[in-house]
């Protein structure tokens, strides 16, 4: 124990892996702050205790810190063999998850993402399928980087492990997770410099497995229909398919330039559905005000590009695009909530990452950002010392 101690303070002694830390641990406090404004008279009325939330959420939070720090001091490249193993374990397990008992596999808004076990708290194994993702694409893009340029085998091996897991996912009935899956192989794949033409050639069944599922499924076909009409005639059906957005935006006009003040928010009062989790970022739209909503949103983005730099500071390869794919993740994971609660695109369950309520997708997340920490702090040491690196 005494040596990852010294391992983390060393770490600490680099500017960039401060940063990262120091910007994530910032964004975790103001989450804190309005899962519990969003959360408490939900938490009041249910559980008779408007902490409650709170509590849960903070324990979640210094977990996922501590595993953050942990992962930190663990060497990034120990993560490549583990790449192949960790999206089969998710794949299997998603898969034999809707043939489980309910007990084990609530449905919860129509969909199985939940695994609930004994003694254990409530996993979503997609979040950790995405991680492993990430980490299976760096260790691919590294072998394979100089047939990138080629469709057979380039792009196309890692998009059908893609596939293949996202299907796992939709099995479930999680139609996000599973688009957002490919979507963020999609964009690594791109950002690593595969061809246009090769992309927009796997773009095409990805684009028309999606209509299918949308169009299959009644409740998925019901909000497209809704964001539709949305679009169309602003505040149709407000209450009944269009509640949620409605009200999202709703509190996004009480709150103007700067907000009523936190915990001012009257929306959270039984108005807004999920407002703690799926809609949290409307909850500070109407306490912060479109100036204070810009500014976490700035928070995020110093965040990834704080990632970018680890990544163009990287040793090798695979950390280098593992530290972009984290980066990419919790860019596109932060555009699909705001997108979700300014109704740019149609309402799904996404959690703002770092920000609501929420375990595996915080956990998940800190991970990824202590894999980037170890990242920084070996390319600067590296920058640093390259004789003593290269024997």
């Amino acid at each position: 124990m005494r040596q990852e101690f010294r391992t983390l303070r060393n770490q600490f002694q680099h500017p960039l892996v401060a940063r990262i830390f120091g910007v994530s641990l910032l964004i975790l406090g103001i989450g804190a702050v309005f899962v519990y404004s969003a959360s408490s008279a939900k938490a009041a009325r249910d559980y008779g205790d408007s902490f409650f939330f709170l509590r849960e959420h903070i324990s979640r939070v210094l977990v996922a810190v501590i595993a953050a720090l942990l992962v930190a001091t663990v060497n990034y490249r120990r993560w490549l063999r583990a790449g192949l193993l960790m999206v089969v374990v998710s794949a299997v397990v998603l898969f034999m998850m809707p043939f489980l008992p309910s007990t084990l596999v609530p449905h919860i808004n129509g969909a199985q993402r939940w695994l609930d076990l004994p003694l254990l708290p409530s996993l979503q194994p997609s979040e950790f399928a995405r991680f492993a993702l990430l980490v299976y694409l760096a260790g691919f893009l590294e072998r394979k980087h100089e047939h990138l340029r080629e469709f057979g085998n380039g792009v196309l091996p890692p998009m059908v492990v893609c596939l293949v897991l996202s299907a796992t996912i939709l099995f479930g009935r999680d139609f996000a997770s599973a688009a957002i899956l490919g979507a963020l192989a999609w964009l690594i794949l791109w950002l690593a410099g595969a061809r246009n033409r090769h992309l927009l050639l796997l773009a095409l069944p990805l684009v028309v497995a999606a209509v299918v599922a949308v169009v299959t499924s009644e409740y998925r076909l019901t909000r497209v229909e809704t964001y539709v009409q949305q679009l169309l005639h602003p505040g149709v059906d407000r209450l009944d398919t269009g509640f949620h957005v409605w009200q999202s935006l709703i509190c996004f006009a009480g709150g103007g330039w700067f907000g009523a003040g936190v915990g001012q928010s009257w929306q959270k009062f039984f108005f807004l559905p999920e407002a703690h989790t799926d809609f949290l970022f409307a909850i500070v739209g109407e306490e912060m005000g479109f100036v204070g909503a810009t500014v976490l949103l700035g928070l995020y983005g110093w965040l990834c590009w704080l990632g970018i730099r680890a990544a163009q500071a990287a040793p090798d390869l695979f950390g280098r695009y593992l530290a972009l794919g984290v980066s990419t993740t919790i860019f596109l994971m932060a555009f699909l909530h705001v997108a979700v609660a300014i109704t740019l695109v149609p309402t799904t369950g996404l959690p703002m990452p770092l920000l609501s309520f929420g375990g595996s997708n915080l956990v998940t997340t800190m991970i990824a950002i202590g894999v980037v920490m170890n990242i920084a702090s070996r390319g600067a040491i590296q920058s640093r010392h390259p004789a003593k690196e290269r024997k």
